[in-house]
């Protein structure tokens, strides 16, 4: 028998059956990381001996477990000690501190990528397990009028309504970090990126689209113009707005040894620190 569909009829079929396989096998493997932290002893006198000791892999609220769990699951499932420890931790965060995302889980309404997407957000690991309560009541009630699309585009506001005061350290602690980078020359471009105040990142994002909309339709569409905005905005800071363009004649000695193809040197120029 030809076990490939003859017909899309039997190819959408082999689809929904292999995809309902997979999510039983997902909720299987899970529950079963679940029942092994569960189950799993560690022996008194290992301890006694400082062989074994116990680990927290999951946030406040959630159970230790020993620490040679990670390398029996670990070797089950080819993975490193170190990831089937992340893996634990995730399990039983969502157990013991979400049971609203945990049973959504279990009846298949959300996947398991989901679900460890919404619980390994350092700011949800950051949350005691009163807060990590509440967060849970808000998503149970969510879980049965949203959309998971719409769940994720109000989850930020909802962390930090949970404990306001581990939102207010967070912030003070990301205040220190901001920051602006400007990466080095790579195939003719650099890169931009940083960490600003949410005031002065929605105004120079302003200030780029206003500025774009002045530049030539020449230079590209308005994401490439907001792009050569940037250029306009720092030669206007530098008083260079009004300066007339130039054009730039480099004279090469035809007889420098740069130029011999035998030489060990590589054609290339580079501007120091640029690239």
């Amino acid at each position: 028998m030809n076990p490939l569909p003859a017909t899309l009829t039997e190819a959408y079929q082999a689809i929904h059956e292999a995809d309902a396989h997979a999510r039983a096998a997902e909720v299987a493997l899970i529950v079963g990381i679940a029942k092994a932290a569960e189950l799993y002893e560690v022996d008194d006198a290992a301890v006694m001996d400082a062989v074994e000791g116990f680990l927290e892999p999951g946030g406040d609220g959630t159970p230790s477990v020993g620490e040679f769990l990670a390398h029996e699951v670990g070797g089950i499932l080819g993975i490193s000690p170190d990831a089937a420890l992340e893996k634990i931790g995730t399990v039983l965060d969502v157990r013991f501190r979400f049971p609203a995302l945990w049973e959504a889980f279990l009846g298949g309404s959300l996947r398991w990528w989901q679900v460890a997407e919404v619980v390994n957000r350092p700011a949800i690991s950051q949350l005691n397990a009163e807060a990590a309560a509440r967060l849970d009541r808000k998503l149970a009630v969510a879980l049965r009028l949203w959309s998971w699309q719409r769940i994720r585009r109000n989850l930020e506001a909802w962390i930090i309504a949970a404990d306001p005061e581990v939102a207010r350290e967070r912030e003070a602690r990301q205040r220190e970090n901001r920051y602006v980078a400007v990466d080095a020359v790579k195939n003719g471009h650099c890169a931009l990126y940083g960490l600003l105040d949410p005031r002065d990142a929605v105004d120079f994002d302003h200030a780029l689209t206003e500025v774009a909309k002045t530049l030539p339709t020449e230079l590209g569409d308005l994401r490439q113009r907001r792009a050569a905005a940037v250029g306009v905005l720092a030669r206007r800071a530098g008083g260079q707005e009004m300066l007339p363009q130039a054009t730039l004649i480099v004279h090469i000695n035809a007889d420098d040894p740069a130029l011999d193809p035998d030489a060990e040197s590589s054609g290339v120029v580079e501007v120091e620190r640029w690239g």
